[in-house]
């Protein structure tokens, strides 16, 4: 093991990981003497490949962005499950991301489209989603951006005091321990669902070697977020305007992350204030 492959390994075993990569693929992608020995075209070797449905996946793109998302479900094995297995078996509504990163190593981080495929994960509808600038000119999330979905409740209610996901205004699921949720200090009856300390290694990880991605591409010299930040009820026509100011905006190892928040917030929150400032905090 050399190159990245090798210090991805060193970085598991400080995270307390296994230092293992999955099997290389059978056309030989991994190899010693490959340039990019953790990637085999758009996939990267350090993920569990798990192909999503045809009907989720879009056509080429060629990314120069992250948009980091939760899932915003609840953390159980069960569900993490089901929605895998959703994943791969069913179009759904078109939606997806490229990867997946679970609550702990049992669920592991999964790669469902490679790189350089639209993944269908920061649209919305009649252009409800937000736009990058470049240029003068509008530009789709979903064909500039790899999408990282990481599994966790989102935004969490308390009840009874114990902490549960939330279904629209209501709870579901089993409780989520107290020590794994921030309180809104503006709100204490509810917070937000902490990501765990393996989801932040593996995401540290997983942006590292997409750093090194043969599939992408320098970003514009300059560039704009233009957020979605509301629907006008009169004209019914979406608003933009600048991204909310504590939205992660930031570059990591020299590649611009955003949160789907950064893009949309007239419709979304994640991926929430702490998963928010980690990504603030390891700009540079």
């Amino acid at each position: 093991m050399t190159g990245l492959g090798a210090a991805a390994a060193w970085l598991r075993s400080l995270a307390g990981l296994p230092t293992s990569l999955p099997p290389e693929s059978p056309d030989g992608g991994g190899d010693d003497s490959d340039e990019h020995p953790t990637w085999d075209g758009g996939w990267w070797l350090g993920a569990r490949r798990r192909a999503a449905h045809r009907g989720r996946v879009g056509g080429a793109i060629r990314p120069w962005l992250v948009v980091v998302h939760t899932t915003d479900v609840g953390p159980s094995d069960r569900t993490w499950s089901g929605m895998m297995d959703r994943l791969e078996r069913q179009p759904g509504e078109g939606n997806g991301a490229h990867f997946w990163i679970g609550r702990d190593a049992g669920q592991g981080l999964v790669q469902s489209v490679p790189v350089d495929r639209n993944a269908n994960h920061a649209g919305g509808p009649d252009g409800r989603h937000g736009w990058l600038v470049v240029d003068g000119k509008r530009r789709h999330p979903n064909r500039e951006a790899i999408g990282i979905e990481v599994s966790g409740a989102g935004l969490v209610l308390s009840r009874g005091g114990k902490w549960y996901a939330r279904s629209g205004g209501s709870i579901t699921g089993a409780p989520i321990p107290a020590a794994d949720v921030e309180v809104d200090p503006r709100h204490p009856d509810r917070g937000w669902h902490r990501p765990s300390d393996y989801q932040l290694a593996e995401l540290a990880l997983l942006l590292a070697a997409i750093g090194d991605s043969p599939v992408l591409v320098a970003a514009p010299s300059r560039w704009e977020v233009l957020a979605h930040v509301r629907d006008d009820r009169v004209s019914k026509e979406p608003v933009y305007g600048p991204p909310v100011a504590d939205a992660p905006r930031v570059l990591i190892g020299g590649v611009p992350v955003v949160g789907h928040w950064t893009l949309d917030p007239g419709r979304k929150g994640d991926p929430w204030p702490p998963l928010s400032r980690w990504l603030q905090g390891r700009s540079g």
